[in-house]
């Protein structure tokens, strides 16, 4: 009678050991799981600063250096591509949109304004953030030998973030 208490006990302690190891593959599983989620979201926020650092640099070229601006329909600049295996690769394309015969920054002179897109794309792993940023430039028309021809700076229409 004794022996067969020992060997229910072994038995019972066989059954508890199997569930603890059970739980303990199902806790180091989801472990994973979330270690590999937040590794996708650090990612993706990471290309989503890359895609806003595109569209910065965008920017930056048509305040600085407009006459770099794309002039026709169907036209683009692409800048040169920044890569940092660090980082990820940032790409920017400033596209031309249109043109109108109109701009309320001067108001009733002559005047026309262009319209310009920047595309900033950020990749990181495997994430891809893309931005959309729309933006003005106004112009005199100076036709008169008195006129004095302006150029306002690069203003901001829109924006959006287009995710895959």
């Amino acid at each position: 009678m004794h022996t067969r208490c020992r060997g229910s006990i072994l038995l019972a302690c066989l059954a508890l050991m199997t569930m603890l190891g059970l739980l303990t593959a199902g806790a180091l599983r989801s472990a994973g799981i979330d270690n590999q989620l937040t590794h996708s979201l650090d990612a993706a926020d990471q290309a989503g600063a890359l895609a806003d650092a595109a569209i910065a640099r965008g920017l930056n070229i048509a305040r600085t250096q407009p006459e770099q601006l794309p002039s026709g329909t169907d036209t683009e600049l692409v800048l040169n591509d920044a890569h940092d295996p660090l980082t990820g690769l940032m790409q920017t394309r400033i596209r031309y949109v249109g043109r109108l015969a109109y701009c309320p920054g001067i108001g009733p002179a002559p005047a026309e304004s262009l319209h310009f897109e920047i595309i900033g794309n950020g990749q990181v792993a495997n994430a891809t953030s893309m931005h959309l940023q729309g933006f003005t430039i106004c112009r005199n028309d100076c036709v008169s030998a008195e006129c004095v021809g302006l150029e306002y700076p690069a203003q901001l229409t829109y924006s959006t973030r287009i995710e895959p």
